[in-house]
């Protein structure tokens, strides 16, 4: 009698136990599992993925043994069980993974590290060059002198033993030939303090305008150490407060003729060597060829105005110095200033008064864009017996900046005129 496949003998150890309920087998599943055990095809219940070992009766020893390798070969990998035959058991060997997918994997990952490590590299060696503190000075040094635009907020702050006090502000813009700076100090000078404030541009045409804030303060001052008398200056005072007074090189020619040719030759000198960019190139190679500035430390980081700089002791290396001051005898900047100085600029005996100090305690620090390399702050500072002071001063280059001429002024020869009739007052009245 001819068992149903559909009811196998549980009886019988050489059909499958019955399983419980699971998801149904492919026709292509079935004949790859038959061609694999040399059987004929048989039904096979579903399989369970979770637990595919739950049987509602116990396995035989064969079946048993089958679960238990395949168990302990894959794990928990979702197994299909067929029926085992006496010369070989269910699962002899697990099927081979393909290679070819293992190939091109691994050799993925091995171009993506040679990508990693070379392309850190190169980033590495471009940030170590372009970082590297004597180009970082040297490019700061560089681009301030061509520089087409500067704009700069400053401090001074002075102290001494003999109770002298010098508290300055200062901020100023220049582009070409003008230029404009505003300046606050508080002054304290033998228990007494002072405040001035004032501001003054330098027009395009070499023309200098000065007007001054807290006048009365000013005069008061004037009156007590020069004239030393009482003397009613509030009409000068309401005159002058607020009000431009233009100095031109003639008038200045009226105290000196030397003096203001002098002047008018610096002013020449300063518009050429902002309008001609072959004048600062010629300066910028020269510092190149003689890179007098050294770097005695290295300062820790910081943000100064929102630009994240590298900071730097600097000290200078006097003979590089001496040959870049000697140097500018053969540029046009020297040249110039050789004519203005009436050909009399002996630029070696410069040098000898700006070297050989070996007592030198001054401190200079420098704070640099760590990208553009541009000076952020300038730190200048000195304690010795004489006093202690520091200067900060915070540059911004190649920026727009604007400088407005003043329409209204009162020329020199006015303010002259009405100082000299103080003093005369003065001297009047001190007189009796």
């Amino acid at each position: 009698m001819q068992n149903d496949p559909s009811q196998p003998d549980i009886q019988n150890t050489s059909t499958p136990p019955t399983l419980e309920p699971q998801p149904a087998l492919t026709q292509s599943s079935q004949s790859e599992t038959s061609a694999t055990t040399g059987t004929a095809e048989a039904p096979v219940e579903p399989s369970v993925a979770a637990n595919p070992f739950t049987a509602s009766e116990p396995l035989n020893d064969n079946l048993q043994q089958s679960v238990t390798t395949a168990s302990t070969v894959l794990g928990d990998t979702p197994i299909v069980p067929t029926a085992p035959t006496g010369s070989s058991s269910a699962l002899d060997a697990p099927a081979t993974p393909p290679k070819k997918k293992k190939v091109g994997l691994i050799a993925a990952i091995i171009a993506a590290g040679v990508l990693v490590v070379f392309g850190g590299a190169a980033a590495a060696a471009y940030t170590f060059w372009y970082q590297n503190p004597d180009k970082v000075v040297g490019d700061a040094i560089v681009n301030a002198i061509t520089a087409e635009t500067i704009a700069a907020t400053g401090e001074i702050d002075f102290s001494n033993d003999s109770g002298t006090a010098i508290q300055l502000k200062a901020e100023a813009k220049a582009q070409g030939g003008i230029g404009e700076l505003d300046v606050e100090m508080d002054y304290t000078y033998m228990g007494t303090s002072y405040s001035v404030a004032g501001t003054g541009i330098i027009s395009e045409e070499g023309d200098l305008y000065v007007k001054l804030d807290d006048v009365q303060e000013l005069a008061d001052i004037y009156l007590g150490l020069v004239v030393g008398a009482q003397v009613d200056t509030s009409p000068l005072v309401e005159k002058i407060e607020g009000t431009w007074i233009k100095i031109t090189n003639d008038d200045l020619g009226t105290f000196s003729e030397d003096f203001a040719a002098s002047q008018a030759c610096y002013d020449d000198l300063a518009s050429s060597l902002s309008g001609d960019s072959s004048w600062a190139n010629e300066l910028g190679a020269l510092y190149r060829n003689n890179l007098f500035v050294i770097i005695e430390d290295e300062l820790e980081a910081k943000s100064v105005n929102g630009v994240d700089s590298l900071g730097y002791t600097l000290g200078f290396d006097d003979t590089k110095m001496t040959s870049f001051i000697t140097g500018l005898a053969d540029t046009q900047f020297g040249k110039k200033l050789n004519e203005c100085n009436d050909g009399d600029a002996n630029y070696k005996d410069v040098a000898d008064s700006l070297i050989g100090d070996e007592d030198r305690t001054s401190v200079f620090n420098v704070w640099i864009s760590r990208f553009g390399h541009e000076f952020t702050e300038l730190s200048l500072s000195d304690d010795n017996v004489d006093g202690k002071g520091e200067i900060i001063v915070n540059p911004v280059f190649n920026q727009p900046v604007e400088v407005v001429t003043p329409t209204e002024s009162m020329t020199l020869e006015e303010l002259m005129a009405d100082l000299q009739a103080i003093f005369v007052q003065s001297y009047t009245s001190a007189s009796y």
